[in-house]
């Protein structure tokens, strides 16, 4: 059975392999993103090569951010070398990938998706030390052909680094709500065997103003992103699978496997928690995971009793009292776990151990269906939502 494959190459001033390693290329000052006008810019130099563009605006009522869709953009810019999206693919698809990374001081395995960096040289992976895999442009010369062609978009797209996501199965990977915090510029660039929509929702103090923005993606596709729509404050994305058939499914879709997929995302949750006000603080990067059981009653605020277990799962309840003022939510991480009841982590809280996590579902005001990681220290409540 073949598997429905995803690859997202993300051209930008800088790239690292995952959250937390090793960042390579410079940072640039704010305002150095590409605007409306380089957009437009870009959008006629497609078009004199024959391209189709889409210039989408997210409005969020209060400010705008947009994202210029170049369809087939891939063909456009390879047709000059004789190649197309698809042998891209293949050539992507040939490398060897990052299936492990550096967090919290350890070294896991990754599941969301694999990884890889590309740069002037090439270097081999120390995951001890948080340095990912770096492959050289001129090992790669389809993707160095369409490097070399949006250079001469202008002085913006010049000299970008490669950043490669390989969604191995979009049955079993996916990442969720983020903003690209890295980088500032951001050209996209789908592959794969199937088409996937890229999804867009203005939040601000974790409500959301608006519905979705969807932008359906297929492969050979491109999009540029202006910088608010990359690393805005307000501003998140997701990228999101699909079923074959067209059902919804969840954005995130992580491995059946809770164990394995455990490993990656327990300790690349609290990357995702900034300071809440009259609520929780920072966490230290010294955090720890343990599964528990809960000895008290259905609320989440008897997680605070919860003991320690050796099962495989939880044993907590399916059905838990949740209220959305039980809830402040945020869009920063991949998610956690998955199944009917979850899985509950009892976690280390600046040095008292306080915090314990669930895998829920439930639907938002707009009726979305969510897949929420709620965690309920002492003091304060937060989530972390995914919608499809």
């Amino acid at each position: 059975m073949n598997r429905r494959q995803v690859i997202t190459l993300t051209f930008g001033e800088r790239a690292e392999n995952h959250k937390g390693m090793e960042i390579i290329g410079q940072a640039i000052a704010a305002g150095q993103g590409f605007q409306l006008a380089d957009l437009v810019a870009i959008q006629g130099d497609v078009r004199a090569r024959g391209g189709q563009t889409e210039l989408h605006t997210l409005d969020s009522g209060h400010e705008k951010a947009y994202v210029l869709v170049i369809r087939g953009g891939v063909d456009v810019f390879l047709r000059p070398h004789g190649q197309t999206h698809a042998t891209l693919f293949d050539e992507q698809k040939a490398l060897t990938y990052d299936k492990k990374a550096h967090i919290y001081g350890r070294v896991v395995n990754k599941h969301a998706r694999w990884n890889l960096c590309f740069d002037d040289d090439a270097r081999e992976p120390d995951y001890e030390r948080g340095r990912g895999r770096i492959v050289d442009f001129d090992q790669v010369p389809v993707l160095k052909s369409l490097r070399e062609e949006i250079s001469h978009l202008g002085a913006k797209t010049n000299d970008l680094k490669v950043e490669s996501n390989y969604y191995y199965d979009v049955e079993k990977c996916g990442i969720g709500f983020h903003g690209d915090s890295e980088r500032r510029k951001v050209i996209g660039v789908r592959l794969g065997t199937v088409g996937t929509p890229l999804f867009f929702q203005w939040y601000k103090n974790g409500r959301p103003l608006g519905g979705f923005v969807e932008i359906a993606l297929a492969p050979g596709d491109m999009y540029f992103m202006s910088e608010k729509a990359v690393v805005a404050e307000l501003f998140r994305i997701v990228n999101a699978q699909l079923n074959l058939d067209g059902a919804e499914r969840h954005a995130i879709a992580p491995a059946q496997k809770d164990d394995e997929q455990d490993e990656e995302d327990e300790s690349l949750w609290y990357t995702a928690i900034p300071p809440i006000v009259g609520g929780t603080r920072e966490t230290s990067p010294a955090c720890t995971d343990r599964r528990v059981q809960r000895n008290g009653g259905l609320h989440p605020r008897h997680l605070g009793t919860a003991a320690p277990t050796k099962a495989k799962l939880s044993v907590l309840p399916e059905a838990w009292e949740m209220k959305e003022s039980d809830l402040v939510i945020f869009f920063e991480r991949d998610a956690l776990g998955e199944g009917g009841y979850g899985v509950v982590h009892r976690r280390k809280w600046l040095g008292a151990i306080e915090v314990a996590v669930k895998v829920v579902k439930f639907r938002d005001v707009y009726n979305q269906k969510i897949r929420a990681v709620v965690s309920y220290p002492r003091s304060g409540c937060f989530a972390d939502n995914v919608a499809v």
